[in-house]
């Protein structure tokens, strides 16, 4: 029980990467079936909007480990907020193709320190760390499938206000 009190951020963390992860497969079916004046989607947006999160998830990965040298594991994880907050603040105003690009820019900076962090099995003892990892699995999966469900319900612009953290 303890664990699961001191990782609950992180755990929420988790449940928007799952969030983050869903996004795209709600996104392009709705600016498909019903574009907006500037958010035109073909074949070559379709393919950054799905990717450029990874892309960044990527460099950010290889960077947080210094991060996470210099001011700790909590603080390194606890930052990845603010370019997530950052990056569904964009995504709810996008207005063009270069602000939903942005957004996936920057919720891969947030995914990237998020996954390469250590804080969760740092804190946990040696018999207790699968256990906490494979919640953190669990938070994600339930992100994706949350998004998906609330795809079927909500407008994708309400979605990305409604997960702002």
């Amino acid at each position: 029980m303890v664990y699961i009190l001191q990782l609950l951020p992180t755990y929420l963390l988790h449940f928007t990467y799952g969030i983050s992860l869903g996004y795209p497969s709600i996104l392009e079916p709705q600016l498909k079936n019903a574009p907006e004046e500037g958010l035109i989607l073909d074949s070559a947006s379709e393919g950054l909007v799905v990717s450029l999160d990874y892309g960044s998830t990527i460099v950010m990965s290889m960077m947080a480990g210094q991060l996470q040298s210099k001011f700790g594991p909590l603080r390194t994880t606890l930052s990845s907020c603010i370019p997530i907050f950052l990056a569904w603040i964009s995504m709810a105003s996008a207005s063009n193709m270069a602000a939903v690009y942005c957004s996936r820019f920057l919720v891969g900076l947030g995914n990237g320190i998020l996954l390469s962090s250590v804080y969760s099995v740092e804190i946990s003892s040696a018999d207790k760390r699968g256990a906490v990892v494979m919640v953190e699995l669990t938070f994600r999966c339930l992100g994706i499938i949350s998004v998906s469900l609330l795809g079927t319900l909500l407008e994708w612009k309400a979605i990305a206000l409604l997960v702002s953290p």
